[in-house]
């Protein structure tokens, strides 16, 4: 996956360095497969028009499979294998042998987009309004200063507490600052730190480096 284009990896593959995607596994290929027949069913790249960090957020927004389908007119015998190929969560998705059986004419109900859990109420960052976890964790890692600022402050936290009810989330990122310390490396560990209890399915990051854990030997080297 090193040299693939950011379209056909899953979300937390494509919001890593290309050295930091790691080897792959069969769910990453199956999610590949699902992108190339939306390719060749629409005739090239739906999102050609996009940057990576735009495919990705709307990836993370709609889904996979809304954010590349879009309103491309799909029937309901290829709709069935495009959402099972394109599920964003890979313990869902099709396998080798869903694809098999769905050849040989076994057809399932299509699975439906799996969206983020939305807040609620809106956090205001970087001049924008987030609603989920994975959104803001992502904005989060593209402003780094403004993070650590958000954080800080407190209101991250409070968001976690208010709009998700998670107290223990909350509890952790409360004392993180008082374990990174006050320097600038302490900042940049203290919003690494954070982003990881704010949405664990992501890649880990210091800065401009992310990688998922499968990566992190490559991503040294």
């Amino acid at each position: 996956g090193y040299s693939q284009p950011v379209v056909y990896e899953p979300i937390d593959a494509a919001m890593a360095n290309p050295s930091g995607r790691g080897t792959g596994m069969l769910a990453d290929d199956m999610y590949a497969l699902g992108v190339l027949i939306v390719v060749l069913l629409s005739g090239g790249d739906p999102v050609a028009d996009l940057s990576d960090e735009e495919v990705i957020e709307a990836k993370i927004r709609h889904g996979s499979y809304n954010a590349l389908v879009g309103d491309m007119r799909v029937s309901l015998a290829m709709m069935e294998p495009l959402r099972g190929l394109l599920c964003d969560d890979p313990a869902e998705r099709w396998t080798f042998d869903d694809m098999s059986l769905w050849a040989g004419g076994r057809h399932l109900s299509p699975k439906q987009p799996m969206l983020p859990t939305k807040a609620a109420r809106a956090l205001s960052f970087a001049g924008e309004e987030y609603w989920t976890r994975p959104g803001l964790s992502f904005a989060m890692s593209r402003h780094w200063s403004e993070a650590g600022a958000l954080i800080s402050s407190g209101e991250l936290a409070n968001w976690l507490k208010r709009a998700f009810g998670d107290e223990e989330s909350a509890k952790t990122l409360e004392v993180l600052p008082l374990v990174a310390g006050e320097s600038a490396k302490g900042e940049d560990r203290l919003v690494s730190r954070a982003l990881v209890v704010l949405e664990p399915t992501h890649p880990l990051r210091y800065r401009n480096v992310a990688f998922r854990i499968e990566g992190l030997t490559t991503a040294l080297a």
